[in-house]
């Protein structure tokens, strides 16, 4: 895993806005009367259906969104993440929120130090202790310290459904702070592969990969 963090943040740029696009892109398409989560999917089902095969089904969980000054590029996205964890029996007992911040007027600097503060994720979860996850979909808590910081005691898990900020994410997982991310693929390893055992063909699945401690 350290040999991969030193790649990462040149290619995460280009994923940051590509990501960003495909949601702006949806948020323009005219719509029906109801929002097919289905059909949707994007990142946010995606993300929602990584942490379902992490965490299990039927979590009680605190989420970390962007606020109202988001929704115009990642409002689906969030729709989408949040309905799919319900179709999975998820019970969300808290949901905090974060102002975008540079991501939407200086992407390359939300892809170098995110937009989530370490001590606004702190205080989430030090007042939910009792739920099976804090999930970010903001990307990392930051600062990260050096060496990185180790989950406090009594603290619920802090599970990465959206990495801004891959080196980030990576030196919280590898510190046990966090037990999953979810950031930019590196090359090819662990590409998982189609049903039928042809070449995958979700572009997620492609872009990026589910790392965890052991891993």
């Amino acid at each position: 895993m350290g040999t991969a963090k030193s790649n990462l943040t040149a290619g995460a740029l280009g994923v940051l806005i590509l990501l960003a696009l495909v949601s702006i892109l949806r948020q323009c398409r005219s719509e029906g009367p109801a929002f097919d989560i289905e059909a949707f999917g994007g990142l946010g089902g995606y993300a929602a259906n990584r942490v379902v095969e992490f965490l299990g089904p039927g979590k009680r969980v605190v989420l970390i969104l962007f606020d109202e000054s988001g929704r115009s590029a990642f409002g689906k996205d969030e729709y989408a993440f949040v309905e799919t964890l319900k179709q999975h029996q998820y019970r969300i007992k808290a949901t905090a929120t974060v102002s975008p911040g540079p991501l939407l007027s200086d992407p390359m600097a939300a892809a170098e130090t995110g937009v989530l503060s370490m001590q606004t994720y702190l205080d989430l979860s030090r007042n939910h202790p009792n739920v099976d996850a804090v999930v970010s979909f903001v990307g990392p808590p930051v600062p990260v310290s050096d060496p990185p910081p180790e989950r406090e005691a009594g603290h619920p898990p802090l599970v990465i459904a959206r990495s801004l900020a891959d080196d980030a994410s990576l030196d919280l997982v590898e510190s046990g702070f966090a037990e999953i991310a979810i950031v930019q693929r590196v090359g090819d390893a662990g590409l998982p592969p189609s049903a039928n055992g042809d070449a995958v063909t979700n572009p997620f699945d492609q872009m990026l990969e589910v790392v965890t401690a052991d891993r």
